[in-house]
């Protein structure tokens, strides 16, 4: 960027645009003055997320850009320039030169496309009024405006409903408060509980507020995606949480719980995928968690009654935890991801372990990982080692060794080669261990 103007109108522009300049936030970029030249105008613009102040002023435009400049500096160097015209010229290290006859400044600014974008306003209708009787409507009302919290209704709820469809909420997440839903809501619709942008540079202020769902209440896709601080119940009644309902939720870093009704049997496909900062309670009627169904959120333990594990459908959402639920049935590929060693428990109602089900993140450190499988189990078994076979031990589905060698035991048929964990002096398998015994079996 290269633009040209004069120092008065420079100044005047800085002095307007100051006033919504952040001077208490943790954002370096709010406490900037955004310069763009650009279509023919030099525009400079604060915004500290509740006010936001845009101007021009008339100059040459030698190269087109923009970028944030600190405002406190900027003002003070305009201000000591010379009575003539100002070149201001940046580099591709948005580092801005100042030149004004003989002075010459050089300040570090900040890319310009991090800066915060006004909000675009509809235009459709309009109203025009002197500044006098303007300044004269604000004297006689400005009077009556609360600057008390707990005044309830300027702490009330905003609810945007149409058809039924929860549109928006436009409650504060600024106070803990307990959030009812409208009676005429029928669905949560796609991002309802999104945080605005100002919410978002705030996050780490936002208190927590509980929401109660009732089981007749839908929840479309990503309906949470990006939601503030809830702890969110699902009543009893329902029996499902549905398809990416809350995924995303706690995306930009809000701490947040999901609570599920004993009587959810079900969670759809992706219902809290990459839900960051998310703990989920599961109700003891839980029976299946479809496909990265809890994958990326934080689970605690699982219900009994579980028995269907779908692919990728804890994922390191349960890494800490080895003890699978006493009437598990199926476990899907890459379902558990551990990012420690030990050994995972088997009981006997497991029908069906896919290949690579469980993944060790963390391995190779010398410690023990593996399996332990349920004598009464009438499909697996396991050896002292961990290691994982059909029943009849003529399928060996999941072996961890460190050492130079690695022996198949006897009456082994087939091999699950990608199950193999061989390590030599904690390096990775593929870096000299012998297998002994390769030659009688057949890997798949």
């Amino acid at each position: 960027m290269k633009i040209i103007c004069t120092k008065s109108n420079l100044v005047h522009a800085v002095s307007i645009v100051s006033k919504a300049v952040s001077n208490n936030t943790t954002l370096p970029i709010l406490k900037c003055i955004l310069i763009e030249a650009v279509a023919g105008n030099i525009r400079l613009t604060a915004n500290d997320m509740e006010l936001g102040i845009e101007t021009t002023i008339d100059g040459h435009i030698d190269a087109p850009g923009k970028i944030a400049i600190e405002a406190k500096l900027f003002s003070e160097i305009v201000r000591k320039l010379p009575d003539n015209d100002v070149m201001i010229e940046t580099d591709d290290q948005y580092k801005a030169t100042i030149t004004c006859e003989k002075a010459c400044f050089q300040i570090m600014g900040q890319e310009g496309e991090e800066f915060p974008s006004l909000p675009e306003i509809e235009k459709n209708q309009s109203i025009t009024l002197s500044q006098f009787s303007l300044k004269e409507v604000i004297r006689q009302t400005i009077f009556s405006i609360s600057d008390n919290e707990n005044t309830k209704l300027m702490t009330g709820e905003l609810f945007e409903v149409k058809d039924g469809v929860l549109i928006r909420y436009k409650g504060s997440y600024q106070t803990e408060r307990k959030i009812i839903l409208p009676e005429s809501v029928k669905v949560i619709g796609k991002k309802a509980f999104s945080l605005s942008e100002k919410e978002r540079c705030m996050i780490y202020k936002l208190k927590t507020s509980t929401l109660e769902i009732p089981p007749d209440v839908k929840i479309d896709e990503n309906a949470f995606s990006g939601a503030g601080p809830l702890k969110v119940t699902l009543a009893e009644g329902r029996k499902m949480v549905e398809k990416s309902a809350f995924r995303g939720m706690g995306k930009y870093g809000s701490d947040s719980e999901v609570i599920l009704a004993n009587s959810i049997e079900v969670i759809e496909e992706y219902a809290f995928y990459k839900g960051e900062c998310v703990k989920v309670k599961l109700g003891s009627g839980l029976q299946q968690v479809k496909k990265y169904g809890l994958n990326g959120v934080i689970v605690r333990s699982l219900p009994d009654n579980l028995k269907q594990l779908d692919e990728e459908s804890l994922g390191d959402s349960y890494k800490y935890v080895h003890n699978m639920p006493e009437h598990l049935e199926r476990l899907g590929t890459h379902c558990i991801r551990i990012n420690k060693e030990g050994r995972v428990q088997i009981s006997a109602s497991v029908k069906y372990i896919a290949k690579n089900a469980v993944v060790w993140e963390n391995s190779g450190n010398g410690d023990e990982m593996g399996f332990d499988v349920a004598e009464a189990n009438p499909n697996y078994k396991s050896d002292e080692n961990g290691w994982l076979y059909s029943k009849d031990g003529k399928i060996m589905y999941f072996a961890y060794l460190i050492g130079d060698e690695f022996v198949i035991p006897d009456g082994v048929e087939k091999v699950y080669k990608d199950g193999l964990y061989l390590y030599e002096d904690g390096l990775a398998k593929g870096t000299g261990t012998v297998i002994v015994g390769e030659d009688r079996v057949k890997f798949f």
